[in-house]
């Protein structure tokens, strides 16, 4: 039978819903006619009160707590009468240690909510300012172009387009290739002025789908005049001065 010094020890452990099922049930007996355990219980709720209860309880192994009550307190498994008010002191900093682990995981997984939100949005930007320079881009070549040439390029299944912009004023040409992947290896694509003499030689143009292919070129000196373009698909040989690959392209002024 659990004697009266035995209750009194273990109040805080009861309000703080420490002990074991079998010793919990044998408190609320000892409550019913013990006026003193019962005042000294309200004493430790009102001080308890004040703590943020909001939050769940993570649950523990009942007797836990008042284990490592007294290891720390009494330096062993005996408990005093005398400690009752540190045991006091235990609970009060139990529940808000709690309470404090279960806040920083609150704000840990808010902040990597953030950070994934920053980065979508940044990225989101980027796109928008990438595309926004390219049309801008667009909007010059068009505002000082005389005349625009347009041509569909197809290519293994994918149509892009050529697109010139003659500025006759500056005579000078800004040619852009859009909607084609990157030349296959050992190949490129090879731009030529179709001129009343014959054909000169003008650009590669390298781009991508992501990327459009852009070049800006001076008329050629020689050639009897420009009247038009072709876009061929090309093997590599810097010294070509005439077109022998694929034929893309073919436009006239």
């Amino acid at each position: 039978m659990m004697g009266h010094a035995w209750f009194e020890n273990n109040r805080a452990a009861f309000a703080t819903r420490a002990l074991e099922a079998d010793e919990e049930r044998s408190f609320v007996e000892h409550l019913a006619h013990c006026p003193e355990c019962r005042l000294a219980i309200e004493q430790i709720a009102r001080e308890l009160s004040w703590l943020p209860m909001a939050v769940p309880a993570a649950a523990v192994r009942p007797g836990l707590q008042r284990e490592i009550a007294a290891r720390i307190l009494d330096g062993g498994p005996t408990i005093v009468a005398a400690r009752s008010s540190s045991r006091v002191r235990y609970a009060v900093l139990s529940a808000l240690a709690a309470s404090l682990l279960l806040t920083v995981g609150v704000v840990a997984s808010k902040y990597r909510s953030a950070r994934h939100e920053v980065a979508t949005l940044t990225a989101a930007l980027q796109n928008r300012d990438r595309d926004l320079a390219l049309f801008q881009d667009s909007l010059a070549l068009i505002r000082r172009a005389s005349r625009v040439l347009d041509a569909a390029v197809t290519r293994d299944g994918r149509t892009g387009r050529l697109i010139i912009f003659a500025d006759n004023a500056a005579q000078r040409w800004t040619v852009v290739l859009n909607g084609l992947p990157p030349a296959p290896a050992g190949q490129v694509y090879q731009f030529w002025f179709i001129c009343a003499d014959g054909i000169v030689k003008g650009a590669i143009l390298r781009g991508s789908l992501a990327s459009p292919a852009s070049v800006t070129l001076d008329m050629p000196p020689g050639g009897g005049g420009v009247m038009g373009a072709a876009l061929t698909l090309e093997t590599v040989n810097a010294r070509a001065t005439l077109p022998r690959g694929i034929e893309l392209a073919h436009v006239m002024l």
